[in-house]
Parts: structure tokens; sequence; C-alpha cells
């Protein structure tokens, strides 16, 4: 069986989960259990916050598996996994080389402001208040306060799985690579052996799915979305210059023919047996 470069998120998602537990378990047993108040609550919420993130675990992990096993055997039988619409292959499609970047917009950066500094404030004055007033163990329990909002919004954005998938993309007549927040990677098309998409979740729980694109090979492995393309939360630049919103479609469907047509590979589609198929009508 052909090898293929293993996909990392897993290992992502397990340091997210047990980040999660840690947090929570921090929580519960600082606010209940040493306390010794409401003790009997404090360990029904730390047993079922428990129970939640081991099954949570557990959901992400058997996909994962189940997804390396599909890539596996597609990059083997490719002709068994081809998606009903096919890209026609052309180098020409795009003018070589490009550089994709996705980043926040104002509207979303004026959510934030608003969401995270708010709340903030508030505290922050009500701190002031008790300390010019004497009331040092409320002035402790406002910065406590604070640092929870920050960290739960930290763990918020950092769960969401999308984040993941938005990297910084070049391509150019040699391969393509991403730049993540903490990686770099590069692929040569001489070295693909899948390209392929599959729709996965944000999180288990989540009813919305979207869609991610991986182009792999036995050294490398690439896999990007373009779901926060088709936002208007975020900018989208294409070599520095913005791309309109009705232009986006359009390129999306270029792009793939650049692929297909450098690495010769044909788009396969992968559904993991547990994941029930959805009907798109618009490219996430």
């Amino acid at each position: 069986m052909m090898m293929l470069k293993k996909d990392r998120s897993i290992w992502r998602m397990r340091l997210e989960t047990l980040a999660a537990i840690a947090c929570f378990s921090y929580l519960v047993i600082n606010t209940y259990l040493l306390k010794q108040k409401d003790f009997v609550v404090g360990g029904i919420i730390y047993l079922v916050l428990a129970a939640y993130y081991i099954w949570l675990f557990s959901v992400r992990e058997m996909y994962w598996q189940r997804l390396f096993q599909l890539r596996l055997d597609a990059a083997v039988h490719r002709e068994q996994y081809l998606a009903h619409e096919q890209p026609t292959p052309s180098v020409t499609a795009l003018s070589l080389p490009i550089k994709i970047t996705l980043r926040p917009g104002k509207r979303l950066w004026i959510l934030l402001a608003v969401l995270c500094g708010l709340p903030l404030l508030i505290l922050t004055i009500l701190a002031i208040f008790f300390s010019i007033s004497g009331q040092l163990a409320n002035v402790l329990s406002s910065f406590r306060w604070i640092g929870i909002i920050l960290l739960v919004l930290v763990l918020y954005f950092l769960s969401d799985a999308s984040n993941e998938f938005c990297p910084t993309i070049s391509v150019n007549e040699q391969g393509m690579a991403v730049h993540y927040l903490l990686r770099r990677t590069f692929l040569p098309w001489s070295d693909a052996r899948l390209f392929a998409y599959y729709d996965t979740y944000t999180n288990p729980l989540a009813k919305q799915r979207f869609r991610v694109y991986e182009l792999s090979g036995e050294h490398a492995f690439i896999h990007w979305s373009w779901r926060m393309f088709f936002s208007y939360w975020w900018e989208v630049r294409v070599n520095g210059q913005g791309i309109a919103s009705d232009k986006r479609a359009e390129f999306v469907e270029h792009f793939s023919q650049v692929v297909m047509g450098y690495t010769h590979l044909s788009l396969c589609e992968l559904v993991v047996p547990t994941q029930k198929k959805h009907a798109w009508s618009m490219i996430c």
C-alpha cells in the first residue's frame, strides 16, 4: 500500500482536549471542592465535563483514524473515490506565482473588540472601585474573572477547527507551499499522490460542516479550506490585492484546475463511513 504523510491535526486536537480538561478541572476544583461548598454539585459538574471531553476526544480520534485509512486507499484506488464534479485540468487557469492570504476583516476586529473589551472594561472599573474601597478580596476576584474571560475566548478560537485550515498559500510552477501558524510545508507537484476533499465539523456537536481540501504525498501533507474565503468576516488577498466576492467562486475553480494540471491527479471525495453526505449549495 502506498504511504502518505500523516495529518498532524489529530495531535493538535489531542492537546486541545487535554488543555480544556485541565482548565475546567481547575475552575471546578477551585470554585467548589477547595472551598468545601456544594461538594456534590461540584463533583457532578466535574464528572459531566470530564465525560464530555473524553467522549469528544474519542469521536475525533475515530474520525481522523478512519479518514487516514480512506486517504491511503484512495491514493491506490483513485477511480473508486472520484468526485462527481471534476474540474478541467489546466496549468494556465491562473497566472503563477500566486500568494493567497486570509486575515480577519474590520468587521471581525470590531466584533472581537466589543465581545472582549466590554466585559474586561466593566471588570476593570469594578476592580478599581473595589481597590479604592479597600475590598482586596473583591479586587482579586475581579482579576480572576478577567483571566477566566480571556482564557475562555482563547480556547474558543483555538478549538474552532476551521482555523487550522486557513493558512497562507503560495503556488508556483514547482509546487505548493503553505504557512500555518507555527509551521511551513512545501509539496512539489511531482511528489503529490492524492488530491481530495472531505467534509468535516468544527466540533462533534455542531451540525454545520465545512469542506477541507488536501494535497498529499509521501513526505508532505497540505490541507486548506475555502470556508473563510467566502466569509465577509475575513479579508482575502491574492498577491496583495483584494478579490471581489463575486469572483471568488471562479478563483476557487481555477485553483483546482491548476492543481490538477500540474499533478495530473483527479479530484477525489472522501466520505467517512459514519458521516452522512450532505448536499452542498455552495462551495464551503
